[in-house]
């Protein structure tokens, strides 16, 4: 059997699937349009995940909420090369209360 054209060379087991149903005269022809098909519907799908992910974020944090984020180095480390750093992080929701805290004071 031709290797070239055989199913186990989609990437996707939906589309593995999709090819083994075909009647076996056909089958070569169906891998190839599934392998033609494939990298753009792998595209698809992707980005359709992430838009998903993305509008799932601004439902659950809202929309104006920014995560900022501050790496700086402390000192410098015994080991050349190798220096200790600080991360810090803060949101816009912080800052707020930050500047409501020390307008308190």
């Amino acid at each position: 059997m031709n290797t070239f054209l055989h199913p186990s060379k989609l990437k996707l087991d939906e589309l593995r699937v999709i090819a083994l149903t075909v009647p076996s005269p056909l089958r070569w022809a169906a891998v190839w349009f599934l392998l033609w098909i494939e990298p753009q519907y792998i595209e698809y799908k992707s980005e359709q995940a992430v838009n998903s992910a993305i509008k799932q974020y601004k439902e659950t944090f809202g929309q104006d909420k920014v995560i900022n984020m501050v790496i700086e180095n402390t000192k410098p480390s015994k080991v050349k090369g190798l220096n200790d750093h600080s991360i810090e992080y803060y949101s816009k929701l912080d800052e707020e209360y930050w500047e409501k805290y020390n307008s308190d004071l």
